[in-house]
């Protein structure tokens, strides 16, 4: 007489379906919460192949959500040629990263707002919590404060106060702040109300793992 199936057999299939089910709700939702009437800006990175690690309307798709000014932020890496965004593994080098050293551009045409500049490009993975932004820019763009942060060191080339054009040379992409590996960090917020605001790149909001060829 054959003994009860074991348990995986018997409900495995089932089990694996809501889990599917389940990402896709959480995807179709982080997918429509990312599309509340977002803003259009230039993409600020040149010369690469840039994907999202952070990025989205939900804590699953973007650490940054559960703030509210950084609800809508951005976390931008980059990988080479076949795929990698780092040489080696987990390097403590920050100029072995695949973004480090890009180009920044402003996302909009404004005024510089802030500029902090002259903190060092940490070691992976140490990060500078008592200056989070690190190294940064601060736009403002038509109503909205837009940052862009973790630049670096001594490569920040605009001034406060400085007209800007959308696609301007802003600095380079570093390692300084509160930040465990090199990678630009934007977002944008109401200048009046400090809520956060959409971005859109390309005439679509960037969600985790959405990659920008430049």
């Amino acid at each position: 007489m054959r003994g009860d199936a074991p348990f995986w057999r018997s409900y495995g299939p089932m089990l694996a379906s809501l889990v599917l089910i389940g990402g896709a709700v959480i995807y179709v939702t982080a997918w429509g919460m990312a599309r509340q009437d977002p803003r259009p800006f230039l993409f600020p990175l040149k010369d690469g192949s840039f994907i999202v690690a952070h990025g989205g309307g939900i804590g699953i798709l973007n650490h940054h959500s559960h703030h509210p000014a950084q609800r809508h932020a951005l976390d931008i890496t980059a990988v080479d040629a076949i795929g990698f965004r780092a040489f080696g593994l987990l390097p403590g080098d920050p100029a072995r990263y695949a973004i480090f050293g890009k180009v920044v551009v402003s996302p909009c045409t404004g005024v510089v707002s802030a500029v902090v500049d002259g903190l060092p490009d940490l070691p992976p993975p140490t990060a500078d919590r008592g200056n989070p932004a690190g190294n940064h820019v601060v736009l403002a763009c038509d109503g909205l404060l837009v940052e862009l942060a973790h630049l670096r060191m001594d490569s920040v080339v605009v001034q406060a106060g400085q007209q800007v054009s959308a696609g301007a040379l802003i600095g380079q992409v570093g390692n300084s702040g509160n930040s465990t590996e090199p990678h630009l960090h934007v977002h944008a917020v109401d200048a009046r109300s400090g809520a956060a605001v959409q971005m859109s790149f390309d005439g679509a909001v960037p969600v985790r793992n959405a990659l920008f060829e430049r």
